[in-house]
């Protein structure tokens, strides 16, 4: 479940196909119910996911995505053309030796219109493999995102695996031309 409370500067934004567009104060998803509670002038309101466009807070991008019979809300990260990289990141908890040990899973997608060109789950495992995973990302960036240096500019020289976690776990927005 996704839980945002905007600070008293922050704005969060909504645009649906069902009104223009509207401010909301805080929002909660359901991702089972593929909805979206959100208040609004002390007053509590839902709405599908599927007439959201778009969540805006601050300098982040939310889009929900469908999978299935669901939506979910990914973080938009580069846009170009018709394409679009978005990003999922949710945190889960393994048990071992009577220890919690939290660890980062990434859902990465590529969407050419509405079409999933690309789309794999990571978890970052801080292993050679996990940080090998990772850098072989950035052949698929590459190719759908040619003419983005704005995208390259995010990576370190050497296009680790580290420098692409470290993108992915920013969320910040980065405009192609």
């Amino acid at each position: 479940m996704l839980l945002c409370t905007a600070g008293v500067q922050a704005q969060i934004q909504v645009y649906s196909t069902q009104q223009p567009v509207f401010e909301v104060h805080s929002f909660e998803v359901n991702e089972r119910r593929s909805e979206m509670e959100y208040v609004q002038n002390s007053l509590t309101h839902k709405l599908s996911l599927s007439a959201v466009d778009s969540v805006i807070i601050q300098d982040r991008i939310l889009v929900p995505v469908k999978k299935g019979k669901k939506y979910r809300l990914f973080d938009l990260l580069t846009k170009q053309n018709d394409k679009k990289l978005l990003v999922r990141k949710t945190t889960g908890v393994r048990y071992r030796g009577g220890y919690e040990a939290p660890f980062d899973r990434y859902e990465v997608i590529v969407l050419s219109e509405e079409d999933a060109v690309f789309r794999k789950r990571f978890t970052d495992e801080k292993s050679e493999r996990s940080m090998q995973k990772f850098a072989g990302l950035l052949p698929v960036f590459q190719a759908h995102f040619p003419d983005c240096p704005a995208l390259w500019h995010q990576f370190d020289p050497g296009y680790d695996g580290a420098s692409v976690i470290g993108f992915l776990k920013r969320s910040n927005r980065v405009w192609c031309k």
